[in-house]
């Protein structure tokens, strides 16, 4: 069931974001044109600065609006009036929210793709060619410093990247859920568990700055300073490896948020 539900994930945002990326796709090719009459006039310059503020603009709107429609596809197609039809498929809560999740990261993964090839078309392959060379560069520098870590490295930061998109929906998610359990503003509801969240968010990592604060003045960051000298790709890891397990852990707990509201505590009046 899950992968039915995603074909209707991907077909909504096909039909709703794909004349969006034609729009990039478009403005790109156009501001690769008028750099085909590149010349000192001042009217050029105006006209070539307006199409790559035009491309910057569509860019941002592209990825802001891929991440934006999931967000939205979430509330109104589980907790408004299409909730009824929704809620009466035989589909679990877990079902939806996994098929929702999927969706929302292969189309914030096709609007990245999307906009680097608008920026290679562009400037005729440069950029790519450019972010291409400094990517190898960086590698093989990082094959001479960190010989076999590099291949973990680079897979830890890509797990960390789609482990990042995943916690941003599902904490939109559960905000979202948490909101529709009022009787009345639960838009309002909603952003308010965002910020108890966010403060919550800000009091742990103040809390963290003491508890450095305190281990200075004991003298335990020195010798925490000493191993991590002495073992610089192992901290890497732990510290890597760790920020993906504390994030995929509070993600599960938004999960668990949403389906549990989900599953108990639906209100679509």
């Amino acid at each position: 069931m899950v992968k039915k539900l995603l074909k209707y994930e991907l077909y909504a945002y096909t039909r709703t974001l794909l004349p969006v990326y034609a729009i990039l796709l478009g403005i790109s090719v156009l501001c690769r044109f008028v750099q085909f009459f590149e010349n000192d006039h001042v009217s050029y310059g105006i006209v070539f600065w307006s199409s790559v503020i035009a491309l910057i603009i569509t860019v941002v709107a592209c990825i802001g609006m891929t991440v934006g429609y999931g967000i939205v596809r979430f509330y109104k197609n589980l907790f408004s009036s299409e909730g009824y039809l929704s809620f009466t498929l035989p589909v679990t809560p877990t079902a939806h929210l996994i098929a929702k999740t999927a969706g929302q990261f292969i189309f914030c993964a096709a609007a990245v793709a999307v906009s680097l090839v608008a920026a290679s078309i562009a400037t005729a392959g440069e950029v790519l060619v450019e972010v291409l060379r400094a990517g190898f560069w960086l590698v093989g520098e990082l094959f001479e410093i960190c010989e076999g870590n590099t291949v973990f490295y680079i897979l830890e930061v890509l797990l960390l990247l789609a482990v990042a998109v995943i916690y941003f929906y599902l904490m939109c998610c559960a905000c979202i859920a948490i909101g529709q359990t009022a009787k009345k503003n639960r838009i309002l509801k909603a952003f308010g568990a965002y910020f108890v969240w966010y403060l919550i968010t800000q009091i742990v990592g103040t809390v963290a700055i003491i508890i450095f604060a305190v281990f200075g003045e004991i003298g335990l960051l020195d010798a925490i300073a000493q191993v991590i000298a002495d073992y610089p790709f192992a901290f890497v890891h732990v510290a890597m490896v760790g920020g993906l397990l504390l994030a995929s852990a509070v993600s599960a707990m938004f999960f668990f948020i949403a389906h549990r509201i989900m599953s108990r505590r639906l209100n679509l009046e």
